[in-house]
C-alpha cells in the first residue's frame, strides 16, 4: 500500500499545483498536548528518501529540509517540523488522528 502524503504544500508559482495551500493550514490557536504529540512524530520520522535539493519554506522561504520521512503509514517532508513549530500549521485531521491513536496503542 502506498503511503498518505501530509506536509507536501503547493510551490511557488504554479509549481506543485497538485498540493495544498500551506497558508490555508495556519492555526494560531492550535495548542496543547495534542500539537506536543505531532511534534514529537514527525521528528521522529524514519527517512524515507533524500532529496538531491532542498525545500524552501512557502511562508519565510527558509532553508527547509531534504528527506522525507514516514511512519509507515503517511510519508511527509522533513520540513513540515518546522511548518509546525515556526508557523502554527496544523495538519489535516486524520494524520493527527493517527498520531494520538498510535499514541494510546
Amino acid at each position: 500500500m502506498e503511503e498518505l502524503k501530509v506536509g507536501f504544500w503547493k510551490g511557488f508559482g504554479a509549481f506543485n499545483d497538485q498540493y495544498p495551500d500551506v497558508t490555508d493550514h495556519i492555526d494560531p490557536t492550535w495548542t496543547g498536548p495534542e500539537k506536543e504529540a505531532v511534534i514529537v512524530h514527525v521528528g521522529r520520522g524514519k527517512v524515507k528518501r533524500r532529496l538531491r535539493g532542498y525545500s524552501r519554506c512557502r511562508i519565510c522561504r527558509e532553508r527547509n529540509g531534504s528527506v522525507d520521512l514516514h511512519d509507515g503509514v503517511y510519508v511527509w517532508p522533513s520540513g513540515l517540523l518546522h511548518y509546525i513549530e515556526t508557523h502554527n500549521v496544523k495538519p489535516p485531521q486524520e494524520f493527527i488522528d493517527h498520531i494520538i491513536g498510535e499514541k494510546q496503542c
